[in-house]
């Protein structure tokens, strides 16, 4: 499958499993792209800066895009699937971010997928989340998953 990009937004992008003492530029841009534009559930950056002590982060980030009868939701969750770690479980602190336009904001059928990604992580999982605007994504929507080991 092509991955597709542009210049402002990637298709799929996936940095993997980057190593926090050595790529504390890599948790810099983690940390901005989770609490920058407009939030209607904000993430504060305060409670993200254990992330410059982790040794181990894992971060995917994905622009829905129309699959053949799929739903927005369904298409981030249906990606994450095909490139989830072996170690998921693993992972014991979890961030989600929904970006969407105003004109097409998240709906609560498509929160309600998030338990399809949620049960991909073990029930001791820490999970916090939050929704942000972007008017550049017309109908589209983009999640981005940073989880942390510790």
């Amino acid at each position: 499958m092509a991955k597709k990009q542009n210049t402002d937004i990637c298709k799929f992008y996936d940095v993997g499993i980057i190593d926090a003492a050595t790529l504390r530029g890599e948790i810099d841009e983690t940390l901005w792209l989770l609490t920058q534009g407009s939030q209607v559930i904000p993430i504060k950056v305060e409670d993200l800066l254990y992330l410059y002590s982790e040794t181990t982060i894992l971060r995917r980030r994905i622009l829905s895009f129309p699959e053949y009868g799929k739903k927005r939701m369904d298409s981030i969750v249906n990606t994450l699937k095909m490139y989830e770690p072996s170690d998921i479980r693993s992972y014991q602190h979890v961030i989600f971010l929904i970006q969407t336009s105003k004109e097409h904001p998240v709906s609560v059928s498509e929160l309600c997928k998030l338990q399809d990604i949620t049960i991909m992580f073990g029930s001791t999982a820490e999970i916090h989340w939050g929704i942000g605007i972007d008017e550049r994504l017309s109908n589209e929507m983009f999640f981005m998953l940073v989880c942390s080991k510790k």
